[in-house]
């Protein structure tokens, strides 16, 4: 017990002693742990935003005039065996004129067109969602099929492929901010591994006399080496401190515009933080912890013989 709170202030000496070595250290540790967040903050974001594309896409199938509902029925249970479906949905004649109605009602002109036709223009339509978009490509063959070509009139797709289309500008973008963001936080690591190593370093030279001292009067490797694993852990504990500092208020921040953003009204970037903290916050400061540990380990293991 003793040794240990020899330990413990034996680091905090070292680590208050050299005070603005201490900040820089913890400063360039800190801007590691946010570009790993940032990366993190971006997959989030592209996620959520190809997501939220995802479920804007429709497919529409319009029957042909005089197809029963039970034909219409019967593709759609064959769709939804097939699939897997989010939604389907058949619109009746009369649901499709009141909603053509409605969507031109601010145009006379259209509605008055319609209202000298003798019957109703509108057939049976059907509206089918995927979980997935790569499930489109095998319900076109599905739908292709003899038997259904020959109650369909059309299949609009145009929706989905204006969405294909934004979903690859999604992830193009993300690709290459993620690219340069993995390069930027490749080297701050790296030089974060540098500077715990010569701050350890440099504190080991300042007491080497005390080390050669205590070498002298026995003390064993741990009482030597103890307080700069220790003072390495304390910068990656201030760093990872640091950097809630930062990023809990710019979460807090963003988030009013996420919802509009993404187009999910429910999305809250910091209630999803805090429900997966160990998988985005946990992993980083058992990361942060270890790697700090290993950058002094080597100092010591370099200047500190036996």
């Amino acid at each position: 017990m003793r040794q240990a709170l020899r330990i413990i202030s034996f680091a905090l000496q070292d680590f208050l002693r050299n005070i603005w070595l201490s900040v820089n250290t913890i400063t360039i540790i800190t801007l590691s742990i946010l570009s790993v967040n940032f990366l993190i903050f971006v997959t989030i974001l592209v996620n959520q935003a190809i997501t939220s594309v995802e479920n804007r896409v429709n497919v529409s199938i319009y029957f042909k005039d005089g197809v029963s509902r039970d034909s219409v029925e019967a593709l759609e249970k064959r769709v939804e065996e097939s699939f897997s479906v989010k939604f389907s949905e058949i619109i009746s004649p009369e649901k499709a004129l009141e909603n053509f109605r409605e969507r031109y009602k601010d145009d006379p002109d259209i509605i008055s067109a319609l209202d000298e036709l003798d019957k109703n223009p509108f057939s049976f339509s059907l509206l089918v969602q995927a979980k997935e978009l790569s499930s489109y490509s095998s319900l076109t063959t599905l739908l292709n099929e003899p038997a259904y070509t020959s109650i369909i009139e059309e299949k609009d797709f145009t929706d989905l492929e204006s969405h294909q289309r934004a979903i690859e500008r999604v992830n193009d973008i993300s690709n290459k901010v993620e690219s340069v963001g993995l390069i930027v936080t490749i080297i701050l690591i790296f030089n974060s591994l540098l500077v715990v190593l010569n701050t350890i370093r440099l504190n080991i030279y300042t007491h080497r006399d005390e080390i050669v001292i205590m070498r002298l009067v026995g003390a064993g490797n741990v009482m030597i080496r103890g307080p700069y694993v220790l003072e390495s852990i304390m910068y990656a504990f201030f760093s990872i401190l640091a950097a809630l500092a930062i990023i809990v208020p710019l979460l807090k921040f963003i988030q009013p515009f996420l919802p509009p953003l993404l187009g999910q009204p429910d999305f809250n970037i910091f209630i999803f933080y805090k429900a997966n903290w160990m998988l985005y916050i946990g992993w980083q400061v058992i990361l942060v912890t270890a790697l700090t540990i290993f950058a002094s380990s080597i100092a010591i293991r370099r200047y500190i013989k036996g």
